[in-house]
């Protein structure tokens, strides 16, 4: 869709934040924006931007945690992948990982049922 699109096409972290900012995520797209997250921690700078202040994550985690129970299991499983991958290269739990971890196990089980 074309949402996911325009996540795909941002450059870094505060392209993506903007576009958060500007555009409806949903359910259907909020993985792309973990999934694009996760690809600019390749580049150091933006590791470091995270590393440096985990709490600018908050806005994407709050919004996961409003809609993990409509997130479908890939979606799910796209998402935990990256945020393992984010936490280990910027060295730092995700802010407010346990509810975030909670919430994704507890939907995952689910979706599994």
């Amino acid at each position: 869709n074309n949402i996911s699109q325009k996540i795909r096409n941002c450059k870094n972290l505060e392209e993506l934040f903007q576009l958060q900012g500007q555009e409806e995520i949903n359910h259907s797209s909020i993985s792309f924006s973990w999934n694009q997250i996760s690809y600019f921690m390749s580049n150091n700078s933006e590791c470091r931007k995270i590393r440096n202040n985990p709490d600018i994550l908050k806005p994407i985690v709050e919004l996961t945690l409003d809609l993990s129970d409509k997130l479908r299991p890939r979606s799910l499983a796209i998402m935990a992948n990256s945020i393992a991958k984010i936490s280990s290269r910027t060295r730092n739990s995700i802010v407010d990982s346990r509810k975030l971890w909670s919430s994704l196990e507890r939907n995952i089980v689910k979706a599994a049922e």
